[in-house]
């Protein structure tokens, strides 16, 4: 189950579950959402190169943000 998630690019569902089974050994968190922040500026880069996106990027634009900055906390907080 947490690796179809982590191949459907789901990697904040997989750590959420990773957690809730147990299995945080098997499937460390950091990577998973380092992994996310790499897919993440992917699609935003993506979306930034098509100027047909502007309503979409003025929406997807701070929620990103905000998730990344979230992610980047984790990530702080699991390497202490």
């Amino acid at each position: 189950m947490i690796e179809e998630l982590i191949s459907k690019g789901q990697q904040l569902d997989a750590v959420h579950f990773t957690y809730e089974v147990g299995l945080v050994d098997k499937f460390p968190p950091v990577p998973l959402l380092k992994s996310f922040l790499k897919d993440a500026k992917k699609v935003a880069a993506s979306i930034l190169e098509d100027p047909n996106n502007a309503g979409r990027a003025a929406v997807f634009f701070p929620f990103l943000f905000l998730t990344s900055l979230c992610v980047v906390g984790l990530v702080e907080l699991l390497n202490e």
